[in-house]
């Protein structure tokens, strides 16, 4: 699904591209960006058993010209990676315990929520004369918020924020175009791939205590030229 997604979006920015006549206007850029995530975590076989899921980011964010092709591009992003599981339970036993005995059956459903505000240091290049499709990269800083537990829709009442560090490290990609509205305004549409590197846990797991996070993003930004 993700591989077919990304092709259908960059199929839809080579042809937005062959469109775009006119050469943008330089100049100092602040944008108002917002998406969808697409989160999973990883580094045990724990946290590697739950199943990605969609959340959002939102921010605001500042694009630097460096040359004719080449730009600084910075954000600050409130951005909610989630996952879930689904557990099945067979219990055989007494509820409570030394009461009578009981037999359980059935699903639980969790999903897992930890909010960040990342902070993505990206070099842009623009590709040919009228600079529409563009790639970015480079590292990303994310400081940890909360985390949300829910089980069946409920939330837990349990706060596990001491089990995450403060600090994700990592690295990211993207691929997009920027279609221009006016000579001061333009909106982005982006497909960036988070790649965290450093252990975000606090908790030792029994064989290896790593976890790690990967984001997908889908991200729409509207630009005002300064």
């Amino acid at each position: 699904m993700k591989a077919t997604f990304c092709t259908l979006l960059v199929m839809f920015i080579s042809s937005a591209a062959l469109a775009q006549e006119e050469t943008p206007s330089d100049g100092v850029s602040i944008g108002i960006n917002g998406g969808a995530t697409y989160s999973s975590i990883r580094g045990n076989d724990l946290a590697e058993a739950n199943d990605p899921a969609f959340n959002f980011l939102i921010g605001v964010s500042a694009e630097i010209p460096l040359s004719d092709k080449l730009s600084f591009m910075t954000a600050i992003n409130y951005e909610r990676k989630s996952v879930k599981q689904t557990l099945h339970f067979d219990y055989l036993g007494a509820i409570p315990p030394g009461g009578d005995p009981a037999f359980i059956q059935g699903d639980v459903e969790t999903n897992l929520t930890l909010e960040y505000i990342t902070v993505p240091l990206n070099i842009r290049y623009y590709f040919g004369s009228k600079k529409i499709v563009y790639i970015n990269g480079g590292p990303f800083i994310g400081f940890f918020g909360s985390e949300y537990l829910k089980i069946d829709g409920e939330k837990a009442d349990e706060d596990n924020n001491d089990f995450y560090k403060s600090i994700d490290l990592g690295v990211n990609l993207g691929i997009g175009a920027k279609f221009r509205l006016s000579d001061t305004q333009a909106i982005s549409i982006e497909v960036r791939d988070n790649l965290g590197l450093t252990n975000i846990s606090n908790v030792p797991i029994v064989g290896n205590g790593t976890l790690k996070t990967n984001a997908f993003n889908l991200i729409a930004n509207w630009q005002f030229t300064l």
